[in-house]
């Protein structure tokens, strides 16, 4: 438990360092989630994995409130494909965050074994779960969960920061 606790801050801790050195309220958004995943599953499997992380973003730059929300979760999603999805230390953790004309698309993946058949995203409450809805609610953004054998994704659209 404390353990994943750890994880939460260190994603604080990586947003506030990157918001810092670059003296800006902006945040490139792939550097930033590619570091946080990175460290999420070498924290979690050590080393010596097989777990390809994909993150495609570019250079998104979003306001510091989006950009913690949006870690939080992503960091969250990824918290559970380490404890739940995989198999051993082999599998794909994938993130692409896009821009669209009012909007930004966020997709998180894996290729676990995804919720059970009887699982209900909307209505789960653990505490991870819990926190993914309450900072999509904060983002104002409509989520979607679709669970496959073959792994499981979430999908957000966020109304982007003026």
């Amino acid at each position: 438990m404390l353990l994943v606790e750890r994880f939460r801050m260190d994603t604080i801790g990586i947003l506030y360092g990157e918001l810092f050195s670059k003296r800006s309220n902006k945040l490139d958004m792939g550097e930033y989630l590619e570091r946080i995943v990175c460290n999420t599953i070498q924290s979690f499997k050590g080393f010596d994995h097989s777990i390809q992380v994909s993150v495609s973003c570019g250079k998104l730059d979003v306001s510091s409130k989006q950009a913690s929300d949006i870690a939080i979760i992503v960091n969250e999603v990824c918290i559970n494909a380490c404890k739940f999805a995989f198999k051993g230390d082999e599998g794909i953790f994938s993130v692409s965050l896009q821009e669209g004309n009012d909007s930004l698309e966020l997709i998180i993946a894996d290729s676990g074994n995804g919720f059970p058949p009887d699982f209900d995203f909307h209505n789960a409450s653990s505490f991870g779960l819990s926190m993914i809805k309450v900072l999509a609610e904060s983002l104002e953004a409509s989520i979607s969960v679709e669970s496959k054998a073959s792994g499981l994704s979430y999908k957000l659209c966020i109304p982007k920061d003026e």
